[in-house]
């Protein structure tokens, strides 16, 4: 829902919260141009090999719980661990820094 509020700058009621989803936008910010590519997991229960790759796949994070929800709180430091983890890497460094990490 916070995806479509961005893209659409409405609040769309009828979502569907199990669905994954691309989405492509396009904003100005700071006076620039910026494509945005987003990733809506959809906080489906996976195996650590497809967390993985979307987490690879990331070059900025939105980590999202619900706070009704303590099993989704507690999964934001795991989620936060494995990207740092796998952002630090050998095989992934290039001397970048680690990508940003927002906890919503």
């Amino acid at each position: 829902a916070l995806t479509v509020r961005f893209i659409t700058r409405r609040f769309i009621g009828d979502y569907d919260p199990t669905l994954e989803m691309i989405y492509r936008h396009v904003a100005v910010i700071d006076g620039e141009m910026v494509h945005f590519e987003i990733l809506d997991t959809a906080g489906q229960e996976e195996d650590s090999l497809q967390i993985e790759e979307k987490i690879k796949w990331g070059d900025g994070f939105a980590v999202v719980y619900s706070v009704t929800d303590r099993c989704s709180f507690d999964e934001v430091m795991r989620l936060c661990f494995l990207i740092n983890h796998i952002h630090c890497s050998p095989k992934r460094s290039s001397g970048a820094d680690q990508p940003p990490v927002v906890v919503v």
